[in-house]
């Protein structure tokens, strides 16, 4: 996914693993266990620039 240029989300990357059928758990859990072994996210600036986050000062 990442070098396909696609964004990846906890949804994109679950929908991805049901379907190469290596994995049926919810999204909660999911993130849950990409937590559990180290991964870090944080929000994207594009989505903060969609929230209306850029207008206020």
């Amino acid at each position: 996914m990442y070098s396909e240029k696609k964004h990846v989300t906890i949804a994109n990357l679950n929908k991805t693993l049901k379907e190469k059928e290596l994995a049926s758990i919810s999204n909660s859990s999911l993130q849950r266990v990409l937590r559990t072994i180290g991964f870090k996210y944080k929000k994207d600036a594009y989505a903060k620039m969609n929230s209306g986050w850029h207008d206020m000062k």
